[in-house]
């Protein structure tokens, strides 16, 4: 059984749902401090000058955890629509996805982890991906790092944990070992696919696959097309 988690992130990149697709079950970490600095609030789409950062503004106090943190305002949500028609309307598969984002950004979101949870069931649904998803908020887990992980694997009978890329940086492969529980760690290389805007660009929001290739969003994050 297989598990890995990512903090809860607005639209997030491609490598978040190839982890999230590797995993048995997958835990949205929205229990931990919220940074203004990640990908939490914010990602970015592609336009015909480059790239857009799309912001949720939010209000937060140093150590707030990410399922406490409010938006600040409503303002943002036509915005973010706004921008999003204006720079994939002449997307291959924009009128699939037109109506789900103006019901989407119709809704006065509180709080942003309310927000991103609902995006990332949206899309795992429209990816046809099977992972169990769960968020950290509704389970006692305990420890920091490598024995918090460790901690999620004991308490969901997984044996396996996928870590990012940067989990080298902190992971205690023996803890785990003699917990009887294997790790790996993502290594995650980006597909190239047709884009609008001229020459292709990396680590777009997931939106921006979508917009591009539809149903086919799936084989293109699992390498095969």
């Amino acid at each position: 059984m297989i598990l890995s988690s990512h903090q809860s992130g607005y639209f997030p990149y491609l490598g978040y749902f190839q982890k999230l697709d590797a995993a048995d079950i997958f835990i949205v970490m929205d229990s931990v401090d919220y940074s203004s600095g990640d990908f939490i609030s914010r990602n970015r789409i592609k336009t015909k000058d480059g790239t857009q950062m799309l912001s949720v503004p939010c209000s937060h106090h140093a150590g707030e955890k990410i399922k406490d943190v409010r938006i600040s305002n409503q303002i943002w949500r036509k915005k973010h629509l706004k921008s999003i028609k204006q720079n994939y309307s002449k997307a291959p598969h924009f009128q699939r996805y037109e109506s789900w984002l103006e019901k989407l950004y119709a809704i006065e979101w509180t709080k942003i982890s309310d927000l991103n949870w609902h995006i990332l069931k949206a899309i795992v649904a429209e990816l046809e991906i099977d992972t169990k998803i769960i968020r950290m908020s509704d389970h006692e887990f305990s420890g920091q790092k490598s024995e918090l992980i460790l901690d999620m694997c004991l308490q969901l009978n997984c044996d396996h944990f996928i870590f990012g890329a940067n989990g080298k940086d902190y992971a205690q492969p023996k803890l785990f070992y003699d917990a009887g529980v294997s790790i790996s760690f993502q290594e995650y290389q980006h597909p190239i696919y047709s884009q609008l805007h001229g020459d292709f660009i990396p680590n777009m929001c997931i939106l921006d696959l979508l917009m591009c290739k539809g149903g086919d969003s799936l084989d293109v994050i699992r390498g095969k097309e």
